[in-house]
């Protein structure tokens, strides 16, 4: 399966598939990996402002390495599915966009 880890405006579950927004618990995770993920997602509910971006440039790099951890043991928790982390860091103090992937394993 392929999945986007993003956050989106009121979205508690930052996980999306080619056809939209992901239920709530797909992809299944861990229980710990998944309160972290929801945790990081409501960080970005909180804190970031449509029309201003973050509220500061250390608050933005704080929610983009937690991402990038994030990202790295939702790979390890799904090794046969490709993973995707796209943070758009629109607006406010910062302006750029930071994609990781990993594509899926093809061997069987």
């Amino acid at each position: 399966m392929e999945y986007r880890l993003m956050n989106d405006y009121s979205v508690g579950w930052p996980f999306w598939a080619t056809d939209g927004l992901c239920d709530d618990g797909d992809p299944q995770l861990p229980t710990s990996l998944a309160a972290e993920l929801r945790a990081w997602a409501a960080t970005f509910n909180q804190e970031f402002d449509y029309m201003t971006g973050w509220p500061t440039a250390t608050l933005a790099d704080e929610h983009e390495r937690e991402g990038r951890r994030l990202y790295e043991e939702v790979e390890r928790a799904l090794p046969n599915d490709s993973i995707t982390l796209e943070m758009p860091l629109f607006g406010g103090p910062r302006t750029r966009r930071s994609t990781s992937s990993r594509a899926a394993s093809t061997s069987g």
